[in-house]
This record gives structure tokens, C-alpha cells and sequence, in this order.
């Protein structure tokens, strides 16, 4: 027979940390880091959106935003040339997709991705808080851009063949 005597004594924590530990907690601050991240909304879009096709379906949800977040630097109009390279080139030093062949969807063209644009660009969308325009061409024509700017990267550091 177990007595309260017996029973181990949970430790408890400070509030922050209880209100942490709770599941109101957890979606607390799953909240409020959606708010915080914002600015890549159409980056996480596109990623999401890509689940879709069937070639992305062995792709992991990192490597589909990857390809979400350079789509994006090449939709947002106040992102330098010197920043977009940093972070191509970031991405192909760690393997993460900067080309429609890296997600499996080389020779996709404008038709095949519209479905996104026109999510992306789409009534009640939460890609109308970017400080930019979203529009369904221009988030086919920047992912069309991230492939070729992706391809001309890979092609001058030397790694076209990953």
C-alpha cells in the first residue's frame, strides 16, 4: 500500500516555465513565434504548398521551405543581390534545394506551379501582410527565378552536378 508519504514530490518550477510545460503554454508560444516569423510567410507557402506534388513527397518539410525561402528573396523587392547570394550559397554548402530538380521537379513550368502562386496570392491569404505585393505570377516568376539563380550559383561554385 502506497501512502502520500511514499508518492515522489513533483518539482515545481517557476510560472513561466509551468505556463511552458502546459499545452496552453505550448501553443502560446507557437503563437506568438508565428507572429515573430511574419516576414516569411510566403516562404513557408511555397513549402507547404509543394507537399502537394508527389516528386516532393520524400522531401523533408526543411528542404521544401529552403526552396520557399530563396523563391522568396527573389519576390521580395528589397532584398540585395549580395544577400540573395549569401543564402543560395548557404544553402547549397548544407544540401538543401535551390532548383526545381532538387525538389524532383526539373522542367516544371509556369502551369505546373500556378496552383501555388495562386494559393499564395489568394483571397484571405496571410502572404498579404508581406510588405511587398504577392501576386500569382510573381510568385511563379520568382520561383522560376530561384531555379535559374539557383542553377547560375551551383554552376559558379562548382557544385552544378549536386
Amino acid at each position: 500500500m502506497t501512502t502520500t508519504e511514499d508518492a515522489p514530490t513533483r518539482r515545481r518550477y517557476p510560472w513561466p516555465i509551468e505556463f511552458y510545460r502546459s499545452a496552453v503554454g505550448k501553443k502560446w508560444v507557437m503563437a506568438l513565434t508565428g507572429i515573430a516569423l511574419l516576414g516569411y510567410i510566403a516562404a513557408h507557402m511555397i513549402g507547404n504548398l509543394l507537399t502537394g506534388f508527389p516528386e516532393c513527397s520524400d522531401l523533408m518539410h526543411g528542404e521544401k521551405v529552403a526552396f520557399g525561402v530563396v523563391s522568396q528573396l527573389c519576390l521580395d523587392p528589397d532584398v540585395s543581390t549580395a544577400e540573395a547570394y549569401a543564402i543560395f550559397d548557404w544553402c547549397i554548402a548544407v544540401g538543401l534545394p535551390v532548383t526545381l530538380a532538387g525538389l524532383g521537379l526539373e522542367g516544371a513550368g509556369r502551369e505546373r506551379l500556378k496552383a501555388i502562386g495562386d494559393v499564395c496570392a489568394g483571397e484571405g491569404s496571410l502572404c498579404a501582410h508581406h510588405a511587398f505585393e504577392v501576386t500569382s505570377d510573381g510568385v511563379v516568376d520568382a520561383m522560376l527565378a530561384a531555379d535559374a539563380l539557383g542553377r547560375e550559383r551551383k554552376r559558379q561554385i562548382g557544385r552544378a552536378h549536386v
